[in-house]
């Protein structure tokens, strides 16, 4: 059965369901048995039979090795690479890290990975493994929370958002590992088209929630460019949030204006700006410098290597304890 981007099957557990709904990559969960109990369209997609005569999924028998070790626990993970039409993916098998008690679940999860492998794709898969299981439990939690199904106490809830909000944390570092994975690799797609710059930067700036009293300075007229609607948001989203890192306190400044043959968007906040030394490797792959806080040091690489793959240039001026001023551009033409 088919439900929004997962498949159940008629023993399917409602925890599960969600597990299966909030996870991108490929996931197949198996009961004690062994048996296929839910997946999700990715996973469907990668194992899919090839005659596409047979309904459901074709699990290789590496993968059923697999469950059989983690099931009967000669291991608590199983891992490794195996061809599917022609493609290496990469697999893990491990029991479920959360699910109520009497149930034993196996996940299995999948995807494509370069011949010789991929360090950064591999990492993220495995820490998003475990993620994706707490993310999943804590939204289902607070759901009943909110419907009054698990009364808590205000300290308690105080708490479940404390863990809800560092999970997002958590999956938005993973998730900046996969794309610099796939920046490394040369396998990000970026889709050109000529439209109203203006509006979309606006529009960004008024669904961020972070960083509070961020305002877009009035252009004299609207301004178009070709770009990546999708990529554009992901560089601003990034930006944004530097900035209320940097000073959450404080308004942002955003502009976007015409200089010619391109379109320039600045952002510009008032907080601790960058010492000298660290300047000239902001936009480094991992690059954490002076007072860097709890992040990768991938939010910058990735941002000026989408503006570079739409043609454009990214560059930065900064003060030390003043601000830091991100500037991009993006041809017209």
């Amino acid at each position: 059965m088919l439900s929004g981007s997962y498949i159940m099957t008629t023993t399917t557990p409602p925890w599960l369901a969600h597990v299966l709904e909030v996870t991108t990559g490929a996931l197949i969960a198996l009961d004690s048995h062994g048996r296929i109990v839910g997946y999700n369209t990715s996973a469907h997609q990668l194992f899919a039979p090839a005659d596409g005569t047979t309904a459901g999924i074709a699990l290789p028998n590496a993968l059923h090795e697999g469950v059989r070790r983690v099931l009967s626990g000669d291991t608590t993970r199983a891992q490794g690479e195996l061809a599917v039409a022609g493609q290496r993916v990469g697999y893990t098998v491990r029991p479920a890290g959360s699910q109520p008690f009497g149930e034993r679940i196996v996940f299995v999860n999948a995807q494509r990975v370069e011949s010789g492998g991929d360090f950064l794709a591999i990492a993220a898969h495995e820490l998003k493994t475990p993620l994706t299981a707490i993310k999943g439990g804590t939204q289902l939690l607070q759901r009943r929370v909110t419907r009054g199904e698990s009364p808590m106490s205000d300290r308690d809830i105080e708490l479940l958002q404390l863990v809800a909000g560092q999970v997002d944390k958590l999956t938005g570092m993973v998730d900046n590992l996969l794309e610099a994975s796939r920046l490394v690799r040369g396998g990000l797609e970026i889709k050109l088209e000529m439209q109203n710059l203006s509006d979309v930067i606006q529009n960004i700036v008024q669904e961020f929630a972070v960083p509070p009293g961020a305002t877009l300075a009035a252009s004299d007229r609207v301004v178009h460019a070709r770009y990546d609607p999708h990529r554009v948001t992901q560089i601003m989203r990034a930006l944004l949030q530097n900035a209320a890192d940097a000073k959450p306190t404080e308004p942002v400044g955003v502009s976007v204006r015409a200089t010619g043959s391109t379109a320039q968007v600045t952002v510009a906040d008032t907080g601790r700006g960058i010492v000298p030394e660290d300047e000239p490797h902001v936009f480094k792959r991992f690059y954490r410098g002076v007072g860097a806080g709890t992040h990768l040091g991938l939010g910058l690489y990735i941002a000026s290597e989408l503006v570079r793959l739409q043609d454009g240039q990214m560059w930065l001026s900064t003060t030390p304890a003043k601000g830091t001023t991100v500037s991009f551009t993006l041809p017209c033409a």
